[in-house]
C-alpha cells in the first residue's frame, strides 16, 4: 500500500476527502476490491447519491486495521 501512496503522488491527509479513483490510486487496488471493502464493512465511507466519498481518516483507519506485522 505504501507503494500505491508514493506512486499515486496523492498526499494522504486525515482531514481531506477522497473519491473512489483517488482511493484506488492510494491503495493500489482495483475498483472491485474497493467495493468489496465497502460491502464487508472494512472501509468506511460516506455516500451522496451515486458517489462514494472517503475521509483521509477512513483510509488511515482501514490501513491500520488491515496491517500485519512481518513474521520472518
Amino acid at each position: 500500500m505504501r507503494q500505491g501512496i508514493q506512486s499515486a503522488k496523492i498526499q494522504l491527509n486525515p482531514t481531506s476527502i477522497y473519491n473512489n479513483k483517488e482511493v484506488r490510486l492510494i491503495l493500489g487496488v482495483d475498483e472491485r476490491l474497493i467495493r468489496k471493502y465497502r460491502d464487508y464493512g472494512y472501509l468506511t465511507y460516506h455516500r451522496q447519491d451515486d458517489k462514494y466519498w472517503y475521509t483521509g481518516e477512513d483510509i488511515i483507519d482501514f490501513m491500520k486495521r488491515t496491517r500485519y506485522e512481518a513474521f520472518a
